[in-house]
């Protein structure tokens, strides 16, 4: 992609005087150049010290609130440990006075063909802007380089549209015989698919639960004939599926979180990584890796239960790009829910089974938007449905980037120090 054939693209060219180096202090600049090759300008900023901090900015003028932008920067890194913390792209919008009126973090990051990367997101210019200034920054790395080329950002001519999508969780009373609760989880895909929901999520490992069977016993292949009898319900009616299962493969049984897709087929599974101890006892081994599932509505991060105590894990599945985590558990532990969706920024999908406020759907705000006892007052088991928008944008003021709304998601994702978490 040239920076000089993009229609619309609003940035100066890199080799005009219009972009400037900028460091807090003379004493810790980095090095910054600027290179050309062939018609490719080029801007570099390369790191001599730790304390570092630096970048590349160029302001733009007339820019209208309240419209959708496209932002898009190749890069290349060089001896750079840490990226995600290390090398960043910002956009900080003003009002006609020079006002703060937000900052964006651009921190899609994609790889291309020939070992460059592109950092790129949509965005809506804040109502009361005029400016936006266009930062790429380093720092805070002993050595190391990263080159910038190509920066596009224009207008789409829309605004940011909703990506809405209906979510299902579920509060079920086991009825002690797998058969039975098998009866159970269909006739709750239809419910949810009568709903019009997108998604419906069970409980840990609900086929077996409390029958009096080991998990040696009870488990099953993944493809097997469990997922097979809810994937004929998730095909005839058209819903994802996630809900949690004992499999076996060869000698190893593992707490398994499925997902079905809208044609009933397997679309991703991920094996618990925390286990009671208990449940290590009964034979079951633990997961080695964090999944996510790519949907037609978006990035879902399935956990299972005592996953949910430890931070990390739900921190690793926001990290792989995670927008609704989903939580099947036995265990109910609504402080932490709540903290996974708070420290992560994103939505946080409960099925449990310790009565009907235990099954619930969480905002990144770590605020319950509904349970199943809310909307099934006075019932024992029942379903829950709720919409929500993925592009709808949460706002905190002054979190990191300074007096004004800031996204708490971007931030936490960029701003973590990982050089200093060895020890965990």
């Amino acid at each position: 992609m040239s920076e000089n054939i993009v229609p619309g693209n609003r940035i100066i060219p890199f080799d005009s005087d219009s972009w400037t180096n900028w460091t807090p202090r003379a004493e810790i600049a980095p090095l910054f150049r600027r290179e050309n090759t062939g018609n490719t300008a080029l801007l570099e900023i390369e790191s001599h010290s730790f304390n570092n901090f630096g970048k590349w900015v160029c302001t733009l003028n007339d820019i209208p609130g309240g419209k959708e932008f496209n932002f898009q920067v190749e890069y290349l890194p060089k001896d750079v440990e840490y990226e995600r913390l290390s090398i960043f792209a910002m956009l900080t919008w003003r009002d006609s006075k020079g006002r703060l009126a937000g900052r964006d973090y651009a921190d899609q990051v994609d790889t291309l063909a020939d070992g460059w990367k592109s950092l790129h997101r949509t965005v809506v210019s804040p109502d009361s802007t005029w400016s936006v200034t266009i930062e790429l920054g380093f720092r805070w790395t002993d050595k190391g380089s990263v080159t910038w080329r190509n920066p596009v950002f224009c207008e789409t001519g829309k605004r940011l549209e909703k990506r809405m999508v209906r979510v299902a969780t579920t509060s079920l009373k086991t009825r002690h015989d797998p058969a039975m609760n098998l009866e159970v989880m269909k006739e709750y895909i239809d419910k949810a698919g009568q709903a019009g929901a997108d998604i419906v999520c069970f409980t840990e490992a609900f086929y077996g639960m409390f029958a009096g069977i080991a998990p040696e016993e009870i488990s099953q292949p993944v493809p097997g004939d469990l997922t097979r009898a809810l994937g004929e319900k998730a095909k005839e009616n058209g819903i994802y599926v996630i809900f949690s299962m004992y499999e076996r493969i060869g000698a190893n049984i593992y707490n398994t979180e499925v997902l079905l897709d809208r044609n009933g087929d397997v679309a991703g599974k991920y094996h618990k990584v925390h286990l009671p101890f208990v449940e290590g006892e009964e034979g079951v081994t633990p997961g080695r890796e964090y999944k996510v599932f790519q949907t037609d509505f978006g990035v879902i991060g399935p956990l299972i239960c005592w996953d949910q105590e430890f931070p990390e894990a739900a921190r690793c599945v926001a990290e792989l790009g995670a927008e609704i985590i989903f939580i099947s558990t036995i265990g109910n532990e609504p402080l932490m829910q709540a903290a996974r969706a708070k420290d992560n920024g994103v939505y946080v999908v409960v099925a449990g089974m310790y009565g009907p406020e235990s099954s619930k759907v969480i905002d990144p705000f770590g605020e319950v938007i509904a349970t199943v006892r809310t909307q099934n007052p006075g019932l024992d088991e029942g379903i829950c449905v709720v919409d929500i928008d993925l592009n709808k944008r949460h706002f905190t003021d002054w979190l990191s980037l300074g007096p004004c709304p800031c996204e708490p998601r971007h931030i936490y994702i960029n701003e973590r120090r990982k050089d200093t978490y060895g020890g965990l």
